[in-house]
């Protein structure tokens, strides 16, 4: 209850079917339902729905357009917008990266998620020098790591030691002086690395098998960047050991050292059992962010409520800082996460200067 106002939770299935989603929708509109939050499949059924009947709508989906469906679609979820501009900036901003390499499945989610990054990358004034798809069904990555790092072709047969003409020899010394030969294999030569981060946007068994094959190529030295799939036990499993360098984006983090988010997680945590996630976390928070405008405008009017929503200012919650752009797209503040003694820990900008104040 607010300010003596009393409302209620209403609970509908959607059943994952656009079909049921729109009978719940009528069902909720038929009950003067004020908002409705979810659902997370079945979004763009239930959005223009939302929107046909007026009904304000905070929904919880990485499917493209969805806030464009009309002023009363709100979208409150982690989105790969989001999480590349987030990693790019960081890497940028702190890191001081200026190189990037990318390796990418063959498939929609590595080439969306691959154009992105690109597109962030030249935004931040930074290049990309490297660009290699692998097959998403297959287990070995060498022919793509070894074009990333220009050990994939052979040396020419006119070029190899026993066919160049002896006055030559000297050359092939020098080019060897370089370092490019590698001793522990016959048929390799040491990679050309011309960037300073790896981007791989695949899920934490794929990533799994990825990153120590970069290792086996001798491509160590360099920051390993991830999409929020990577916070994932099963990924430090397989190959912490080869993670130190790896930093991602997520938004949300159950080990914070935030007050309000260390609530969260205990309380969730003796209701149900277990920890909570991504869904859990922004789920809660637009049941708090459609609570407390209810509270605050203290009105029945949809319309008004809408319009309040989009005037929400930084709200804090567990999974961040929130506002709501015009179109209904949320802008969240992202946790960065990298390793540190085989876990995963939130690590912070560094703060802006204070401005100096000269006395007068």
């Amino acid at each position: 209850m607010g300010n003596g106002i009393p409302f209620q939770i209403i609970i509908k299935d959607s059943r994952s079917d656009p079909g049921a989603t729109v009978k719940a929708m009528d069902e909720l509109d038929q009950q003067k339902v004020g908002a409705i939050l979810g659902p997370m499949s079945a979004s763009k059924a239930a959005a223009a729905s939302a929107q046909a009947r007026g009904i304000p709508i905070l929904v919880f989906t990485q499917r493209e357009g969805v806030p464009d469906i009309g002023t009363y679609v709100f979208r409150n979820f982690i989105t790969p917008q989001m999480q590349v501009r987030s990693l790019v900036s960081f890497a940028v901003e702190e890191l001081g990266v200026r190189r990037f390499a990318i390796l990418y499945p063959d498939e929609n989610y590595g080439w969306r998620y691959m154009n992105l990054f690109w597109d962030q990358v030249v935004e931040h004034g930074g290049v990309v020098n490297g660009v290699e798809a692998y097959d998403p069904e297959g287990m070995d990555f060498a022919k793509p790591i070894k074009k990333m790092a220009g050990i994939f072709y052979d040396v020419p047969k006119d070029l190899r030691a026993t066919s160049i003409p002896r006055p030559c020899l000297p050359l092939l010394i020098a080019i060897d002086d370089l370092g490019r030969r590698n001793p522990d294999r016959d048929d390799q030569w040491h990679p050309i690395v011309d960037f300073d981060a790896v981007f791989i946007p695949d899920a934490p068994k794929k990533a799994g098998l990825v990153i120590p094959q970069l290792a086996y190529y001798d491509i160590r030295d360099v920051y390993l960047l991830g999409t929020n799939l990577w916070n994932s036990k099963a990924l430090l499993d397989m190959s912490g050991e080869y993670m130190k360098g790896t930093l991602i984006a997520d938004g949300f983090f159950a080990e914070s050292q935030s007050e309000r988010v260390k609530k969260f997680v205990a309380v969730f945590q003796s209701a149900y059992g277990r920890v909570p996630g991504i869904i859990e976390a922004v789920a809660y928070d637009s049941a708090m962010m459609v609570f407390q405008t209810m509270r605050q405008t203290a009105t029945d009017s949809r319309r008004d409520l809408k319009q309040a929503l989009l005037q929400i200012n930084d709200f804090e919650g567990v999974s961040g800082r929130t506002v709501f752009a015009k179109n209904g797209e949320a802008d969240k503040t992202l946790q960065m996460l990298w390793i540190n003694q085989g876990r995963f820990v939130q690590v912070q900008r560094t703060p802006e200067p204070e401005p100096v104040i000269e006395s007068q």
